[in-house]
C-alpha cells in the first residue's frame, strides 16, 4: 500500500470512529494492527447505520404526511398523474404534438 493511500485509509477510518463515538483514548482503536481490515469492518459498521437511519427519518417522514393519504379519486378530488387523457408523449415533447409539415 502506498503512503498517500494509507493516510487517506487511517484518516477515514479515525473520521468513522470519532462518527461512531469509539473511545479514543484507547490506543488500539488509534494505532490499530492492521489498518485495512479495521477500515473495511468499521466502513460497514457506518454504513449500516446511516442505512438505518436513513430507514428511521424515512418513515418518521411517512407517518408525519400520512394525514395528506387518499384512498380513493373521490376523496381528494383531483385525479390521478397516471390516468392521463392524452398521451404522455405530448407533455414531454409538445413540438411534436404540431404538424412539422406546415
Amino acid at each position: 500500500m502506498e503512503w498517500t493511500e494509507g493516510i487517506r485509509l487511517w484518516k477515514d477510518y479515525l473520521k468513522m470512529c470519532i462518527d461512531l463515538k469509539c473511545d479514543m483514548n484507547d490506543r488500539t482503536v488509534i494505532f490499530t494492527n492492521n489498518l485495512k481490515l479495521e477500515h473495511d469492518r468499521t466502513d460497514r459498521k457506518y454504513n449500516n447505520i446511516k442505512s438505518q437511519n436513513a430507514i428511521k427519518n424515512f418513515e418518521e417522514a411517512v407517518e408525519r404526511y400520512k394525514h395528506l393519504e387518499f384512498e380513493d379519486e373521490e376523496d381528494c378530488g383531483l385525479r390521478s398523474p397516471f390516468a392521463l387523457t392524452l398521451p404522455l408523449w405530448l407533455f414531454l415533447f409538445p413540438d411534436l404534438s404540431v404538424d412539422s409539415r406546415r
